[in-house]
């Protein structure tokens, strides 16, 4: 070999020795910069997973204001992370990987505000509803107020249902639900008091409704009377009424008998209102009052008696006074 093809090989050699040292080297500053990476990004997905718990801890309709304060705080770890990392394939390697970790926490933390939305919202429009109730309670006596509260709680029922998707039916039922409250708290506030009135708001209750706009089978809006109260509800009230009028209507039989007995007299028409209320037939009701009749005249006989014989014990001791004196 000459000197020249020496040269030429030790130069080869030389430089593929350069060239293997240069790969070595990159590819230790490669495993270098993903590891780097990695480890920058796991710490961050743990600072990210802090952060979209607390976030997560926001109920109902604070939720969606907390929203763009999440989106903000991610945007603010992804921004002084980066602003701390100097070798630049290391930062695209972290913003690559962090921007996929960011991307899943944004979906689940937008998924918890839509679903937390929904259960404020729902919250909002039942407070609403028994608000209405409340004061249908307070205020219903009044036939225009009681109109008026009736006819915010049916609005506020088919709103609700509009902006939480549900159906007409869902809508008819919650709007029932909140009425036989309103009527419920209304009666019970009466029943006592103005027993007929009480009784007069509920058979408008039973019978009531309102009219709504439905599609039917072709399509076509048409109207449709929606009843103030399901079969529950009715169920309900008027389970409540019959309980308390069979109360009353023996509570005014107790008072008729007592007064019939003890003074022969006693308030038919109150027992008798009583019974009506309580769905007695009329044969039952004149049945009832005879019978108190026959105890009050029985009573006022007896009473005669007792008085016709104190009148003549009085007379014969007079006599008797008068036949002593003049011995």
């Amino acid at each position: 070999a000459t000197p020249e093809s020496l040269g030429a090989g030790l130069g080869k050699a030389v430089e593929e020795g350069a060239n293997k040292v240069v790969d070595v080297a990159q590819q230790y500053q490669q495993i270098y910069n993903t590891s780097t990476a990695r480890d920058l990004v796991t710490e961050d997905s743990k600072n990210l997973s802090d952060i979209e718990m607390q976030y997560k801890s926001n109920k109902g309709l604070n939720a969606a204001t907390a929203y763009p304060i999440f989106q903000q705080q991610t945007q603010d770890l992804m921004d002084k992370r980066s602003a701390s990392i100097k070798n630049p394939i290391v930062l695209e390697m972290y913003k690559n990987d962090i921007a996929h970790e960011i991307d899943g926490a944004m979906f689940r933390a937008g998924d918890w505000a839509a679903q937390q939305t929904m259960v404020g919202q729902e919250k909002s429009f039942a407070a609403a509803q028994v608000t209405q109730s409340s004061l249908m309670g307070m205020n219903g006596a009044d036939p225009v107020s009681r109109a008026q509260a009736i006819s915010k709680i049916r609005d506020l029922s088919y709103e609700q249902s509009h902006v939480l998707g549900e159906t007409p039916d869902v809508a008819d039922f919650n709007a029932q639900k909140s009425t036989v409250s309103g009527y419920d708290a209304l009666v019970s506030g009466l029943i006592k008091s103005d027993p007929d009135k009480a009784n007069a708001i509920a058979q408008e209750a039973f019978t009531g409704s309102w009219t709504v706009n439905r599609p039917d089978a072709n399509g076509k809006m048409v109207q449709s009377k929606i009843p103030y109260l399901n079969d529950q509800g009715r169920q309900y009230l008027n389970g409540k009424m019959n309980q308390e009028f069979s109360q009353q209507e023996m509570m005014e039989r107790q008072t008729a008998e007592s007064n019939a007995m003890s003074t022969g007299q006693f308030n038919a028409a109150a027992y008798n209102n009583a019974m009506i209320r309580n769905h007695k037939s009329q044969d039952y009701r004149e049945s009832q009052i005879n019978m108190l009749n026959m105890r009050a005249q029985s009573f006022a006989g007896e009473a005669t008696r007792a008085n016709t014989e104190l009148d003549i014990k009085n007379d014969t001791a007079l006599a008797m006074a008068g036949l002593q004196t003049k011995t």
